[in-house]
């Protein structure tokens, strides 16, 4: 049985930078993506490449683009159990997602911050890099990286040491044709994530 999200409590996560100016509000287009203006879509990457930004307003258009996973009820109640059970250390109100892959392994995903989850995703510029190479839009980034994880198939699984601890990179084969490389902690918790060309 999946569960509602209690992410989006009118609490914010804040963000370690701080900028002023440039950056307008997003307006939500037709199909559910964001938009500076009725043509043109928001793309977070492009954001944060600017000299000067609002956090405040980047960290809104993420948590408008995840309010879109409570949507698609990403959140499974027996496998945040099983990570409970595991002793992972996981953050609910913060978690956009959980998915098990194939393997059996299950991992989530955070909003995070600029060195790990989503905010760190987009901080790298890897939203930009899914919707270019995955022919996504850019408000179905975190369902489509989901999509990948429960559905795709592991091709390979390597491991190093980030910081003293063990990271591992597990890529994945999407829908035949999309291969994406996520790095992940030995607990499933997901530091990052980008399109891979094989």
């Amino acid at each position: 049985m999946k569960g509602s999200n209690p992410l989006f409590d009118n609490q914010p996560f804040k963000l370690s930078t701080a900028g002023s100016g440039g950056v307008h509000d997003g307006e939500s287009n037709d199909q559910g993506g964001l938009a500076t203006s009725k043509k043109k879509p928001l793309v977070f990457g492009a954001i944060l490449s600017l000299p000067f930004y609002d956090s405040k307003k980047i960290t809104k258009e993420i948590i408008r683009q995840a309010k879109r996973t409570v949507e698609k009820r990403l959140i499974d109640d027996s496998l945040l159990q099983q990570l409970r059970d595991q002793k992972a250390k996981i953050n609910v109100k913060e978690t956009l997602f959980i998915a098990k892959d194939k393997t059996g392994k299950i991992l989530w995903l955070e909003k995070g911050n600029p060195e790990a989850g989503l905010l760190h995703i987009v901080v790298k510029g890897h939203d930009s890099d899914f919707v270019k190479k995955h022919s996504i839009i850019e408000a179905d980034l975190v369902p489509h990286l989901y999509d990948i994880v429960a559905s795709g198939s592991v091709v390979s699984v390597a491991s190093s040491i980030r910081k003293g601890r063990i990271c591992y990179a597990r890529k994945y084969l999407y829908c035949g044709k999309y291969y994406s490389v996520f790095a992940v902690g030995s607990n499933g918790f997901i530091v990052s994530a980008h399109p891979s060309e094989n």
